[in-house]
């Protein structure tokens, strides 16, 4: 049962491993450049608000009431945690830093929604093709225009 599902769906597996490469290689091409060895490039201006709170997931305080200063971690949270949670919870269970984390989590995502669309095109046309051709398309297409 399973060697015929991978063996049936390949492409897409390997589509959807493309897709995520595609999504993490400009922050580790940073990170891999010598004159940049040590930084790490953020994409928005809210993403050092976003890494600690998840280190601050990682290091246990799961109040998120305050990241930055020693009191307060129990106060409610401001922002909504449940991302951080996610990627907090992930790097605390395989002991990763809160940017490893999150890297390798911009890498499953993207790619297992790659194959989840690719499996509800097929599933709504019946047609290996049309999944194939949405996944890329949609997770991927929209950076183009």
């Amino acid at each position: 049962m399973k060697t015929t599902f991978f063996r049936q769906h390949w492409l897409a597996i390997l589509l959807s491993i493309s897709i995520g490469a595609i999504t993490v290689a400009p922050p580790l091409v940073w990170r891999a450049s010598p004159e940049y060895q040590g930084v790490d490039m953020l994409k928005t201006n809210t993403e050092t608000l976003y890494m600690s709170m998840i280190n601050e997931v990682i290091d246990g305080h799961w109040g998120l009431g305050n990241p930055y200063l020693f009191e307060g971690k129990d106060a409610p949270y401001l922002f909504p945690p449940v991302s951080a949670y996610i990627i907090g919870g992930f790097g605390k269970l395989f002991g990763l830093s809160a940017v490893d984390a999150a890297l390798t989590m911009r890498f499953l995502l993207p790619a297992l929604i790659a194959f989840l669309i690719y499996l509800f095109a097929l599933q709504l046309t019946g047609n290996k093709l049309v999944g194939l051709i949405a996944a890329p398309f949609i997770l991927v297409g929209y950076t183009l225009a």
